[in-house]
């Protein structure tokens, strides 16, 4: 008896979510094609995470030259025997050095040296998100590689997307490696304009930034978080170095994504000045500014990149922001062809 009792709660619970499915699919005709969508590319990148570290790519662990913790990276060696370049792939916010990165397969095929660390795995501690460990444990790890792999030194490029895009921020200004390029999509680059963000939205990331930033009783310490935010820290460094800087942004994003463009925005703006940058030829003025954040509408004519439009560009020596019609994302063909252009 108690079996058919436990059978007929299962229908009614069933019956219960697939009538509310139906509901919210009625009121949102798009919500039942993209949960869909967002279902089989889960399954997809789900079942190719458990094979792809599998397939050619080699754990390594690299011991902290700060704390002495080892962080365990993927990594693939190229076959080839001239010197290839080095794609080193952050991962995003909330992944670790396991997250699956179509970067990896597309390094595998041209047989390039890639490198993906963990550098504290998920920004939801203190010693993660542009700690000075979590710095440092990308250092030594491309240290490793240098070590262990012949490659091309003069092109060694990092790339990132929204943490992983903070990361590489990080990367560029405080790297003891001489880096060729960093290219970082939609990047956040102010945990104190991100918080705000998240708490009228009630994003689930902002427990995570205040665990890494030792918050208490629930209120940001805004020190802490001005320590992990790349808008605050010197850019004396950026006259110095050659590296270039490659940001993009999709032109949604904040809107159906979690990162406003107004954190690329800023931090282009910020640096080109660092370089020199005095006039709104180079910088994003305060009525550009307004007008993508308004109307996120092209602000002039600048082509594509891939096969979506340019809503906005802006360049000055080194650096170079560039807004698309898109949303919280990288385009991984198109980064990484730039990247081995450079």
């Amino acid at each position: 008896m108690q079996q058919i009792y436990r059978i007929i709660r299962f229908l009614i619970i069933g019956c219960f979510f697939l009538l509310l499915g139906i509901v919210i699919a009625w009121e949102n005709p798009f919500f039942l094609a993209n949960s869909k969508f967002v279902l089989k590319q889960y399954i997809k990148n789900r079942a190719v995470d458990i094979k792809l570290w599998d397939k050619g790519f080699e754990l390594i662990k690299v011991k902290s030259s700060i704390d002495g913790e080892k962080q365990k990276c993927f990594l693939y060696k190229s076959k080839s025997n001239n010197n290839q370049p080095l794609v080193v792939s952050l991962h995003s916010w909330g992944g670790s050095y396991r997250e699956y990165d179509s970067l990896a397969l597309l390094c595998q095929e041209l047989d390039i040296n890639y490198l993906h660390p963990d550098f504290r795995g998920a920004n939801s501690n203190s010693k993660a998100c542009l700690s000075k460990v979590a710095l440092g444990d990308i250092d030594d790890a491309i240290d490793y590689v240098l070590n262990d792999v012949e490659i091309d030194t003069n092109r060694i490029f990092i790339v990132g997307k929204s943490g992983g895009g903070l990361a590489a921020l990080g990367v560029y200004l405080k790297s003891r490696h001489k880096i060729n390029t960093v290219s970082s999509w939609v990047p956040i680059t102010n945990l104190i304009d991100w918080y705000d963000e998240g708490e009228i939205k009630r994003e689930r990331y902002v427990d995570d930034i205040l665990s890494c930033t030792s918050s208490e009783n629930g209120i940001l310490n805004l020190e802490r978080a001005k320590e992990r935010s790349p808008i605050f820290w010197s850019t004396d460094i950026v006259k110095k170095r050659e590296t270039k800087l490659l940001i993009y942004a999709g032109i949604y994003d904040g809107i159906n994504g979690a990162v406003s463009i107004s954190h690329s925005i800023n931090f282009y703006n910020k640096t080109a000045k660092a370089l020199g940058a005095v006039d709104t030829l180079n910088l994003v003025s305060k009525y550009e500014k307004q007008l993508l954040l308004a109307n996120r509408s092209a602000i002039g004519e600048f082509g594509k990149i891939g096969n979506r439009n340019i809503i906005a560009k802006k360049n000055f020596k080194n650096l170079k922001l560039t807004l698309f019609d898109g949303g919280h994302e990288i385009l991984e063909e198109y980064a990484l062809n730039e990247l081995l252009e450079q």
